[in-house]
Parts: structure tokens; C-alpha cells; sequence
């Protein structure tokens, strides 16, 4: 799994490209956390890239916006797959972390909070 880090504007976007499973979980969520903790800015999760989602993924989806909301920092996602998009849907996942189409659509959904 590859990460880049970018700022638009006053938010963090963290664009993701490989498997979000067992083996790369431990890692991304450490990077993340780091972020939220360090940054204390919005942070948008690019999933253009993302090919897989496992379980361990979806948990490490929980465990950083769990402490987004601790820490008051808004956390969305934006260009799904469409396998990716059912799969967070049928487990509940977007009803806690919005998603949007794009970048442009995330941050001004941001900032209208």
C-alpha cells in the first residue's frame, strides 16, 4: 500500500493506492492516526486506488474515524469503486463516514461545518 499526503486548502488529503487488508492495515492506520494527532485538520481519503478492502481494513476505517470525532476533526471519503462503496454501504460504514464523488465536492461539504 502506497500513501500520498497533500494539502488542499486547510484539509488533509491522503490519496491510497493498493490493498487495505491484514497485511497493510497495522501501517496505514498508524500513518493516520499520526496525521489526525499531528495535523488536526480535515482529512480526506482518496480511495481511487484502493483495489482490495478487508475486514482488518474496514477496522482500521473505524479505529481513525472513531478518533476523528474524539478529536473533533471532520473524516470523509471520496472516489469509492463501486464494489468498495457496497461494501462499506451493506456494513453500515457510510452512515458515520460521508463519502463524496471528488475532492471538490468533500471540501465544500467540509466547509459548509
Amino acid at each position: 500500500m502506497h500513501i500520498t499526503e497533500s494539502k488542499v486548502g486547510p484539509n488533509t488529503l491522503v490519496a491510497l493506492e493498493g490493498r487495505l487488508d491484514g497485511v497493510t492495515s497495522v501501517d496505514i492506520q498508524k500513518k493516520l492516526m499520526s496525521i489526525l494527532q499531528t495535523e488536526n485538520h480535515p482529512l480526506i481519503l482518496d480511495f481511487n486506488e484502493v483495489t482490495y478492502l478487508s475486514s482488518a481494513g474496514m477496522n482500521t476505517l473505524l479505529l481513525v474515524a472513531k478518533r476523528a470525532k474524539e478529536l473533533n476533526v471532520p473524516v470523509c471519503l471520496i472516489r469509492l469503486s463501486n464494489q468498495i462503496h457496497e461494501l462499506l454501504k451493506m456494513m453500515g460504514f457510510l452512515s458515520f463516514i460521508p463519502f463524496y464523488k471528488d475532492v471538490e465536492e468533500a471540501t465544500a461539504e467540509i466547509a459548509k461545518k
